[in-house]
């Protein structure tokens, strides 16, 4: 009898190892499958449109699609993003941007778009330089801020070394 409790004992503790085992496998290859996926995310460019824009700029719509889907960016991307914000928690494009939209009270607001071709003198444009500029103008209050970012022509793919913060006010 005492045996057979024995065996049943070691039996229990078998099985629970292989549970706790095949449970740190489990844990190990999501653990991995996590990292990976942020890793990606670091190495891949930023979200695009996922539509390339060959003959044609994107329209003011999907320019601010493109940036919306970037708004992660982090605001030390570049110098002039140093200190913009509404708030000195903004940290990133969203923060920056949705600040700024937040903000937009009265009558005279307006969002102004536009994308064009970037070429440099005697090159044929790789990419569309937009810009998206929220203004503000209520009495004295006056202001223009917003973003200016390329995007490659062929993947539709915005530049993250070309983010810029542009504004005044």
């Amino acid at each position: 009898m005492i045996g057979s409790d024995y065996m049943k004992c070691m039996l229990k503790q078998k099985t629970l190892r292989r549970q706790i085992i095949v449970s740190l496998i489990i844990g190990c290859m999501f653990s991995l499958f996590i990292s990976a996926c942020g890793s990606l995310r670091k190495n891949l460019p930023m979200q695009s449109s996922c539509v390339a824009y060959p003959n044609a700029p994107p329209t003011p719509k999907e320019a601010i699609q493109i940036l919306i889907r970037n708004h992660d960016i982090p605001l030390t991307i570049h110098n002039s993003c140093f200190g913009v914000g509404t708030d000195f928690d903004d940290i990133t494009i969203g923060d920056y941007i949705s600040g700024f939209l937040a903000e937009l009270t009265g009558i005279s607001n307006s969002i102004i778009v536009s994308c064009a071709a970037a070429t440099k003198e005697g090159e044929k444009a790789s990419v569309w330089r937009c810009e998206v500029i929220i203004t503000h103008a209520d009495e004295e209050d006056e202001w223009r801020w917003g973003v200016r970012f390329d995007i490659d022509k062929r993947t539709g793919t915005l530049i993250l070394d070309s983010v810029r913060c542009i504004g005044m006010g």
